[in-house]
């Protein structure tokens, strides 16, 4: 595992968020059409089957996060975790991480590290 392993994952996680969304709002904006003539498949098959759906990409997305959180959990040197946490968790920049956590060296260096470091 390495730092791009890592930036994929919440790559994947942030996709995994706008299918959620998409799927609650198929759910919600199903409308029932008020007439005399029965239906096929009424609508509340389509909404059952939407939330249906709607859950699956809720459990997807906990186990990518859960994924995620055990793989920071992972990074063995303390010093690399707390780096990576700030970058990919709070989406500090590099040259923030780089003046509080690193003692005022240059981000580009610490990006680099983060970059080589393999756990």
């Amino acid at each position: 595992m390495n730092y791009f392993d890592l930036v994929r994952l919440k790559k994947q996680i942030e996709s995994q968020k706008l299918n959620v969304a998409r799927a609650k709002e198929k759910g919600t904006s199903i409308t029932i059409e008020l007439d005399d003539m029965p239906k096929a498949c009424s609508s509340s098959n389509k909404i059952e089957s939407s939330v249906e759906m709607a859950e699956i990409e809720e459990r997807k997305l906990n186990l990518l996060k859960k994924r995620f959180d055990e793989e920071i959990k992972k990074i063995p040197n303390e010093y690399m975790k707390n780096i990576i946490s700030c970058r990919l968790i709070h989406n500090w920049s590099w040259n923030k991480i780089a003046v509080i956590k690193c003692n005022g060296c240059k981000g580009d260096s610490v990006r680099k590290s983060c970059v080589r470091y393999k756990w």
